[in-house]
């Protein structure tokens, strides 16, 4: 089980959502994912009632721009799924002829800001919309395979704050989601936020999947399935399997790669659990493809999949089918508004290109990097490259170290990865 450092706590989180989300007509069927009952919530009918917690400090004024929902990765490992796209639902309340501006910031876990962007949105009317930003990788440190935190925070501006006083309108709003640029995994979950609860099938078996990106040049093999499990006291040991699939070339599941053995869901304790599957021989997803991850749940008692309200659910992510023999995929949106908290692992870790060090930078020796020696350090950082491409280099000065002399530059713990690994570097 993987376990997390410490992560800033962003400023509000949403908790204790009981709403049965809203059901759609499917054959002869309704909406049959459902959330499990957990603590406090309360059933009438085939619905569920109650409310959400909410820490929000802003006031109650309607907002001229509302961010509503966005759309990222809570977990991405880097050179598989770089770069990651940030989808933005824009809200404009109030119609009007000033332009909307939206800011993007990406801040490390010290509120230090490394990626920064504004779209100018100009449109008169009201209008709800969907935008696409592109977020740049964060770079990774290797000794110690440390991951790293980013809090991506998107504000929605108005160029112009109306003073009517008969509307009441504030002129700003703000949404964020933490992100762990990781080396080998990849998850929807926020890790900033608990989960809420956990969800399955009803009365039936079926399949629940949560589709992933290889964007690299690289495979991505499959080693584990992290996952996490929601059932009250009393519930849970549930039967299911881990299963994952290719991609059927319209962006929904396709050929099954793989289906574990039966396994059983841990007995219920109240909140969220996660637990590991290792596959009994890696999954090799191939470079630039899409494939998808999840459970299949064999029995006939919600299985409590973990997961965190996403209102309106992001489309084209999460899809389900039954029963769990049935190939008819379902997407989540609109209306099942959970995003799963499954996580593919690798144990890859490709330094060919993450461990790359130019010496360009004036810091010697470079950041994890150490020099091992006695007497006179003889090695020192060099303006001039390997055949003239780049700006540094690492400087071993042989001609005036006496013989017989020994020293070390050190670089981070490289820990090989698969049968053949190579060491490669260039010198003059």
């Amino acid at each position: 089980m993987r376990k997390f450092i410490t992560l800033i706590i962003i400023s509000f989180i949403v908790t204790n959502v009981t709403e049965l989300f809203s059901q759609q007509t499917i054959k002869d069927y309704k909406s049959i994912l459902q959330r499990n009952n957990i603590p406090d919530s309360k059933e009438t009918g085939n619905n569920f009632s109650g409310s959400s917690s909410n820490s929000d400090l802003r006031n109650n004024l309607i907002d001229s721009v509302e961010i509503t929902a966005i759309y990222c990765l809570g977990s991405i490992p880097t050179t598989f799924a770089c770069f990651d796209t940030l989808g933005i639902r824009v809200k404009k309340n109030i119609a009007g002829s000033y332009p909307v501006v939206i800011k993007i910031r990406k801040t490390d876990s010290i509120y230090v800001t490394i990626d920064s962007a504004f779209i100018h949105i100009s449109n008169n009317g009201t209008y709800d919309t969907l935008l696409f930003y592109k977020i740049p990788c964060t770079p990774v440190l290797i000794g110690g395979l440390i991951y790293h935190r980013d809090r991506i925070i998107v504000e929605a501006l108005s160029g112009e704050l109306l003073n009517d006083n008969s509307s009441s309108v504030t002129v700003y709003d703000t949404e964020e989601n933490c992100q762990y640029t990781t080396h080998d995994y990849y998850n929807y979950k926020d890790p900033c936020v608990n989960n809420d609860g956990g969800f399955g099938f009803n009365g039936l078996t079926g399949n629940i999947t949560a589709r992933f990106n290889n964007y690299s040049s690289y495979v991505f093999p499959v080693v584990a399935v992290e996952h996490g499990f929601f059932n009250s006291l009393g519930g849970g040991n549930q039967p299911y399997k881990i299963v994952i699939y290719g991609d059927n070339g319209s962006g929904k599941p396709g050929s099954l790669l793989y289906i574990s053995s039966t396994l059983t869901s841990p007995a219920g304790n109240g909140s969220s659990q996660t637990v590991s599957h290792t596959l009994t021989s890696p999954v090799n997803i191939s470079a630039n493809s899409r494939f998808y991850v999840g459970i299949r749940q064999n029995g006939t008692t919600n299985a409590g999949l973990s997961f965190q309200n996403e209102n309106p659910v992001r489309s084209k992510s999460f899809f389900y089918s039954y029963p769990d023999t049935s190939n008819t995929w379902i997407d989540f949106s609109p209306g099942n508004n959970f995003k799963p908290d499954i996580a593919p692992v690798t144990g890859v870790v490709l330094y060919e290109s993450i461990l790359q060090e130019g010496f360009t930078n004036l810091t010697f020796p470079p950041v994890s990097w150490n020099i091992e020696y006695t007497g006179t350090n003889y090695w020192t950082r060099n303006a001039v490259s390997s055949y003239g491409n780049g700006s540094g280099s690492a400087k071993f000065d042989f001609w005036h170290a006496p013989n017989g002399t020994t020293q070390f530059l050190v670089s981070p713990v490289i820990t090989s990865t698969t049968q053949g690994d190579t060491l490669r570097y260039l010198y003059t």
